[in-house]
This record gives structure tokens, C-alpha cells and sequence, in this order.
């Protein structure tokens, strides 16, 4: 604590920020370990003096992401491949289903988006929560005779089974998770959890 309380604080405030950009991550994904707001590390980092916070707060940000550096120098992280980390059992769903049924499988699952997998294993899309909410408002007896293959949108990312957790990292920046594949066919999924349980 002392050696905090001897450095004005922007330099507090440049540490944080190398930090960090050293960890390789963003401010909003800092806000989620931390527990904080986006909008409070983004004040750490360039409007300290007057954000004014306690050495608590400052403390917990800085262990947190010397935790981080420490994980990453240590391997433990950035060399797992995919296959390593991956859930082998897939929660999803034929493009010949009802949206009925696509509906029913968000729901006890409680899921936001659910892969759309042809018969052969390979990812077409994707269906959402709220596109399905929107179709259920407005079309509420429809819903057992639509199929899913005529809402399919945008799927999640697809990464090879030896891609490092490092670089899928990068991807779950912008996503809740992300496709394993193997040899094309969909093998398995990592979530954003996953990886931040390896921190």
C-alpha cells in the first residue's frame, strides 16, 4: 500500500492502463473481473484525480490484473489449445425443427442464442432469443409451423480444435462463445466462462 500512496496518482493511473493493454484486454471485459463499471476503469485510466478512489478500489485492480500477467507469463492460459478446454455436449438445434421447439430449448436452458447444425455436424447460423420472443408476440400460433431454417442468422465464430485459448480470447472480446471444430464438423463449444475460469 505504500508504494501507492508515495506515486501521484497518474501514475497509478499509466500503471493501470499498461497493465491492461499488457493483459490483452479490454475495459469492459477489466469491468467484469473487477466488479466495477466500464465507465469507472475508463476513469482510472484517464480522469483519476478527479474519480478519486479509494486505495481499496485501486488495490483490486491492479491484483487483479497482476494475476492475470502472472497466469499468462505461466502458460497456463495462452497455450491451452481448444480441445483442452472445450465442452464435448452441444446444446442445439436442426434447422427442420419448430420454433416451438427452438423456443422450449432456450427457455430451459436459458440461453440467449442456440447453434443451428445441419444433419452432418457442421454449424448454419444461429437463432436468438429475441428474434424468437418477437416471432411468439406476434405470431403466437405460427410458432409450431415455422422452422427454424427460415430465422437463421449470423452464427457463432468457429475456431479449429488446436487453436490456442490465446487467440480465442480475442474472439470472445465480441461474443459469449465460440465453435469448436474438427475437420469442419462441430466438436465442441467454449463460452466466455470457460476462459475466464482459467484466470
Amino acid at each position: 500500500m505504500s508504494m501507492i500512496r508515495m506515486e501521484p496518482l497518474e501514475s497509478v493511473s499509466t500503471e493501470i492502463k499498461n497493465k491492461r493493454k499488457a493483459a490483452g484486454i479490454s475495459q469492459q471485459r477489466l469491468s467484469r473481473f473487477v466488479r466495477m463499471s466500464q465507465s469507472t476503469i475508463a476513469r482510472l485510466e484517464s480522469d483519476i484525480v478527479r474519480l478519486n478512489p479509494s486505495y481499496q478500489t485501486i488495490y483490486g485492480v491492479i491484483d487483479t490484473l497482476d494475476g492475470i500477467l502472472q497466469a499468462e507469463q505461466r502458460g497456463s492460459l495462452l497455450h491451452k489449445k481448444a480441445w483442452e478446454v472445450m465442452h464435448k455436449k452441444i446444446v442445439s438445434i436442426r434447422p427442420d425443427c419448430t420454433l416451438a421447439e427452438a423456443f422450449k430449448m432456450i427457455k430451459n436452458y436459458d440461453f440467449s442464442q442456440l447453434p443451428v447444425l445441419s444433419k452432418g455436424g457442421t454449424s448454419v447460423g444461429a437463432i436468438y432469443q429475441k428474434k424468437l420472443m418477437e416471432i411468439a408476440a406476434l405470431n403466437p400460433d405460427k410458432m409450431g409451423q415455422i422452422r427454424v431454417r427460415e430465422i437463421i442468422d449470423v452464427g457463432l465464430p468457429q475456431v479449429d480444435i488446436n487453436t490456442s485459448i490465446g487467440k480465442i480470447r480475442g474472439l470472445l472480446e465480441g461474443w459469449d462463445a465460440v465453435l469448436v471444430t474438427r475437420a469442419n464438423k462441430v466438436a465442441g463449444i467454449i463460452t466466455i466462462y470457460d476462459v475466464l475460469k482459467l484466470l
